[in-house]
């Protein structure tokens, strides 16, 4: 009778457990691409400071180009403010690597990173045929309360056909003055855009939004037709003087694009073009 207790009272608390991580969930749900050549499931208490996890040994063929994605961080806890960012270390026959990730998951604060893509995460990183010993480096700050991390990560072969997406890179880029700002932006509703750069046969930009209210729909038309190649509603993060913002990452094809921006009652626009390097 005991031991029939103990398995109900182990199979409540499991049903609890899942229902906390999937009310929790912190998405980041890559742009479709090849299989993976590993896949990691990290799960990690979230304190303030640095912590390094190792993830066990992969092979990589000679001649090997590979990109990081994200799949999904899953936050159990009470914490209500934490910015949580990481970097893929990579040691073995054929060197050392290291790929950033930031702003793997945040919550109730700003999370600020470079406008320009990173090598391994945003675009291709050619690396040595060998055995690697990997490890993730995870950084936390922030945080209150006590959180539990579930991170799922994915090295697969670099594919050029990314675009179109739109993804959270962020809450703000760290220099501003990098970025433009399109005309018509306004405290209600701002649109600045970083230059644009080649990732294989498409393109990336990083867009910082801002606006009085916490959610901006932003699409993506193709000229000259002013085809919809893509839409989100974005949840924008609290920043000083009440405003709101985010930073996304706009991956497109070759060609001449239209950003639209509305927040509220306003809306603002930028155009984007993109010279993909031939294949």
């Amino acid at each position: 009778m005991n031991k029939l207790l103990a398995i109900v009272i182990v199979a409540a608390s499991l049903c609890i457990l899942v229902a906390s991580l999937a009310l929790l969930h912190v998405p980041r749900v890559p742009p479709p691409g090849p299989s993976p050549i590993a896949s990691f499931s990290i799960a990690t208490s979230l304190r303030n400071g640095s912590t390094v996890v190792p993830l066990g040994r992969i092979s990589l063929p000679s001649g090997s180009t590979i990109v990081v994605r994200v799949s999904s961080v899953r936050i159990l806890g009470n914490s209500s403010s934490f910015s949580v960012s990481g970097a893929l270390i990579l040691r073995g026959s054929g060197g050392s690597y290291r790929i950033e990730i930031p702003c793997m998951a945040f919550r109730g604060c700003r999370c600020v990173r470079n406008a320009s893509p990173i090598a391994g995460f945003e675009q291709p990183m050619s690396i040595s045929g060998g055995s690697y010993a990997a490890s993730l480096e995870l950084s936390v700050s922030r945080c209150s309360g006590s959180s539990f991390a579930v991170i799922d990560i994915e090295i697969s072969r670099a594919s050029s056909v990314r675009a179109p997406a739109l993804e959270v890179a962020g809450s703000a880029p760290l220099d501003p003055s990098d970025l433009e700002v399109a005309r018509g932006s306004s405290p209600s509703a701002s649109l600045s855009l970083s230059r644009v750069s080649s990732v294989g046969s498409s393109c990336i930009a990083y867009a910082w939004i801002r606006g009085s209210e916490p959610v901006a729909t932003v699409r993506v038309f193709k000229l000259p037709s002013f085809e919809l190649a893509k839409a989100a509603s974005v949840k924008l993060v609290r920043a000083s003087g009440g405003s709101y913002e985010a930073l996304l990452s706009i991956y497109v094809g070759s060609g001449s694009y239209v950003i639209s921006v509305a927040i509220g009652n306003r809306s603002v626009v930028a155009s984007l073009n993109c010279v993909g390097q031939s294949p």
